[in-house]
């Protein structure tokens, strides 16, 4: 994850704007975009990927549980959901960006 994704996070998570953990599930039909660790379990990510088709979400993977967990001052996380639409377009922008710098 590069520099500005990574501070992008941690802002939207200051704001209010990340569910993570247990009622992140409940939350999917708010949501804008859903980030995922690709070194969680098939069937932890079959069932997001699943919620997220059925609730039209983006998807983002993230190399890491740690990469992911690390911007909101966990040591891991699995699953991210961002609830605020301009912040999800901002961050994806800024992911994407870092995919091709």
């Amino acid at each position: 994850m590069n520099p500005d994704a990574y501070g992008m996070l941690g802002i939207l998570n200051r704001a209010g704007f990340i569910r993570f953990g247990e009622g992140m599930e409940k939350g999917f039909r708010k949501g804008y975009l859903l980030l995922l660790a690709k070194d969680a379990s098939p069937r932890i990510l079959k069932t997001f990927e699943d919620a997220a088709k059925a609730n039209h979400l983006p998807i983002y993977y993230a190399n890491t549980k740690q990469e992911l967990g690390a911007p909101l001052g966990r040591d891991a996380l699995t699953a991210v959901l961002v609830t605020s639409q301009k912040g999800a377009s901002s961050l994806l922008k800024k992911l994407q960006k870092g995919e091709t710098s």
